[in-house]
């Protein structure tokens, strides 16, 4: 069994299963509960029939229910319990709080088909604890139908997480159109859904309140404490020439005009920003948001690309500042307005290089308590480091680093990769995966490379040269970009989809990298010195995965990974259709594994 760690704060299979479970168990006020609990789980099937085919009854599937309780201050906790008509008992629970509890369904033979998971849960003494946990197919996919919430197949769609296990999906293009030589993105959609993990439901917002603009190509990030999102930048239409390797293409005239909105959580309702607060956000496609102290938001990139200095560029220069409590009008006066609003635009954050299509990953905190950053890819040169200041709202970019590894070995700037934090180990600020891309030589698009996955490692000593070092990881099988990844159990990522050429599906499905060979020291400087072989791996079920570019994808709050929309050739787009939605519970999900 792996060792315990806490999990993150931060398609095509046909049932979900919806379990709720009372966790009896306790304690004393103010102090930490100790003993054991008795647990009760009933259980019921939700419905869903996403390809027209009834689904697999879970009951008749499920005959015994393994439960797994994981903690840092307590032993494994594992129990098989048979599954009785709909509900069964399971005593001695350990209580306590931080508790990951794991079920997993079992059939006759003893095969693990469904998997449902909460973290974070506290089990109180002689106190019941109700939960809502949602069983999903384990090692294969589990499809969310859309079709009560009436999602349209869409690229570049925006999926983001919020509070509570739930997930915003919004805009994305809905159909394509011919125009000579190129196919044009159309149709660019201003619905927006709300995917529920505890429940495993789909469904437009209430009032079917739709955003102030249709957009794609958009980004957005969770405000925790204002309990809002922040929803920046995107097109109205973009040009894909069908006879080019490159990615689409946009006009600053075909950008949103509306620059940057705020869903509010409580209200479910899209704010509009006034008027005259649009001129301190640029128009951006495909911006970095890097998330700063108190709600602040440093909003970064999203230039035409492939990224120049020419004068049309400049601006791109320089990031815009959010800051939570501008007025949202600033007519007014009254404290209901102080809704937060872009307020600089200029010198005051100005990065080191225009960057269009850059991967972005939080490092961490520093040991003064802010923010750090790392830009990655996007033009010019290969990275660049923020570190947020004292100051609320302020930070500096470095791109003084040494880049040094397998990456200086490939020729032209990295657009479009993906780029995902593995937390950091002794002797370094952070390490991360860095997924495919495309490259420009300064002439033209270049096919993209298998060669493109890297281990990265972030170094900043306090005397001595400050450094990125890049090791090659093989097994990628073939040149992606505009794919997913997505850190699954803080053990492994999951990539998903993208495009080999723009419009054509890609030959990789879905790769997985397991972070345990680099946990520990002695194998980083392995790894350091290119000894240690890193792969990614092509898990058994990737074969029923529906093959898509341009789509979104996020970890849900029970380690599952949603993936919304996305296309498996651009002629998907020149007619209407329902949105893949489907989610992906990796067999390394299994606490016995």
């Amino acid at each position: 069994m792996n060792s315990y760690r806490a999990p993150r704060q931060e398609l095509r299979a046909l049932t979900a299963v919806m379990a709720c479970l009372v966790l009896s168990a306790c304690a004393v006020a103010d102090v930490e509960p100790v003993g054991d609990g008795p647990l009760g789980l009933s259980i019921r099937a939700l419905s869903s029939t996403c390809s027209g085919t009834p689904n697999a009854n879970p009951f008749q599937d499920v005959k015994n229910i393994a439960i797994s309780v994981r903690a840092e201050d307590i032993e494994a906790f594992g129990q098989s319990v048979t599954l009785k008509g709909k509900s069964i008992k399971v005593a001695e629970v350990p209580a306590g709080s931080g508790r990951e509890i794991t079920l997993l369904g079992k059939n006759a033979a003893g095969k693990k088909l469904w998997f449902g998971r909460k973290s974070g849960v506290k089990v109180v003494k002689n106190t019941t604890t109700n939960l809502d946990i949602t069983l999903m197919a384990l090692d294969a996919f589990t499809c969310v139908s859309p079709v009560s919430a009436k999602a349209s197949s869409v690229i570049f769609p925006s999926v983001t997480r919020f509070a509570n296990g739930k997930v915003l999906i919004t805009g994305g293009f809905a159909l394509a159109k011919t125009s000579g030589k190129n196919l044009l993105l159309t149709q660019p959609l201003d619905r927006a859904y709300i995917f529920d993990a505890n429940t495993g439901k789909m469904r437009e917002l209430k009032n079917q309140e739709r955003m102030n603009e249709g957009r794609g190509g958009h980004s957005a990030v969770y405000l925790p404490a204002s309990n809002r999102v922040l929803i920046v930048g995107g097109a109205r239409e973009m040009t894909a020439p069908t006879n080019k390797s490159g990615p689409p293409t946009w006009q600053p005239a075909k950008a949103t005009n509306i620059t940057y909105e705020i869903f509010d959580v409580a209200t479910e309702k899209f704010l509009k920003p006034f008027d005259a607060s649009l001129g301190h956000s640029v128009k951006r496609v495909f911006p970095n948001l890097m998330a700063l102290a108190g709600d602040y938001v440093v909003s970064l990139g999203g230039a035409q690309w492939p990224t120049s200095l020419t004068a049309d560029q400049q601006t791109y220069l320089n990031s815009d500042l959010y800051d939570p409590q501008a007025p949202f009008d600033p007519t007014l006066n009254s404290k209901d307005e102080r809704l937060g609003a872009f307020v600089k635009n200029g010198a005051a954050l100005p990065l080191t290089e225009v960057r269009a299509g850059a991967a972005l990953a939080f490092v961490g905190t520093t040991a003064l308590g802010v923010s750090k950053y790392l830009i990655w890819g996007g033009g010019g040169t290969v990275a660049e480091v923020f570190t947020e200041s004292s100051s609320p709202g302020d930070g500096t970019f470095d791109n003084t680093y040494v880049i040094e590894g397998d990456i200086i070995k490939k020729k032209g700037s990295l657009y479009f990769s993906s780029l995902t934090s593995l937390g950091a180990s002794a002797g370094n600020d952070g390490r991360f995966l860095s997924i495919g891309g495309i490259r420009h030589d300064g002439k033209k698009w270049l096919a993209p490379s298998a060669d493109d996955a890297y281990l990265v490692v972030l170094t900043t000593p306090d005397k001595g040269k400050k450094r990125i070092n890049t090791i090659r990881i093989s097994g990628l099988g073939a040149g992606i970009y505009m794919h997913q990844a997505s850190l699954t159990d803080d053990n492994h990522v999951l990539v998903s989809g993208g495009f080999n050429k723009f419009g054509q599906p890609s030959s990789v499905t879905m790769r997985t990298f397991d972070i345990s060979p680099i946990q520990d020291k002695a194998n980083m400087d392995k790894a350091a010195a290119g000894k240690l072989k890193l792969s990614l791996k092509e898990p058994a079920s990737a074969k029923a995965f529906v093959k898509r570019g341009g789509h979104g994808a996020v970890r849900l709050n029970n380690d599952c990974i949603l993936a919304f929309g996305g296309v498996t050739d651009l002629v998907d787009l020149l007619k209407t259709g329902e949105a893949a939605s489907d989610i992906y519970c990796p067999q390394h999900l299994d606490p016995d594994l």
